[in-house]
């Protein structure tokens, strides 16, 4: 095992191979011999810091950089309304065949006997007789009721503004070195 680490290192730099073989075995000794029987492979991580790079800054003379100001067009805004609307009720006007009954009437009417005498009698008369005639009548084809209605209302109208936009800033921020060493036992 130790002669695997020692091979492992042997190509590097003095004090390279000596923190990779001091990472190895600080490594080994918190590692259970149980996983050194499965015969896996042994990783060790080691996170060399880097120097933090600190770049001064003027406060007073930090300005954002802009580009020139261009045209830009904003889209008209619409929202969705609903209205409670009454709907008026919806006619129309057909042509029925209405038949118009027989009307009566009673009259006195003057009789005379065989005897020559007159007498008085009620009698039941037919003063128009039955007809059939053509009406206008108006049908209700639906009736009046409350609908809910829904438009597009203008919030605000569309228009030209002129914007300066910040230039990108890209921060880049150094990323520490890691060193990996893999060795199968």
């Amino acid at each position: 095992m130790f002669s695997t680490m020692l091979h492992a290192v042997a190509g590097q730099s003095k004090i390279k191979g000596i923190l990779t073989a001091g990472a190895m075995l600080a490594g080994m000794a918190g590692v259970p011999t149980a996983a050194f029987a499965r015969h896996h492979g042994f990783h060790v991580d080691i996170v060399v810091p880097t120097p933090e790079v600190v770049v001064p800054v003027n406060p007073v003379a930090v300005t954002p950089l802009t580009v020139a100001p261009t045209q830009v067009w904003i889209a008209p805004v619409y929202q969705t309304v609903e209205e409670k609307v009454w709907v008026p009720e919806v006619t129309t006007t057909q042509i029925q065949r209405v038949e118009i009954p027989a009307q009566y009437g009673y009259q006195d009417v003057v009789r005379v006997d065989y005897r020559g005498r007159r007498y008085v009698r009620r009698e039941q008369v037919l003063i128009s007789p039955a007809t059939i005639q053509d009406r206008q009548v108006t049908v209700v084809v639906t009736p009046g009721h409350f609908e809910i209605q829904t438009h597009q209302q203008l919030v605000s109208e569309g228009h030209w503004q002129t914007v300066c936009q910040p230039a990108t800033v890209t921060v880049v921020e150094p990323v520490p070195a890691r060193l990996e060493i893999r060795t199968p036992f």
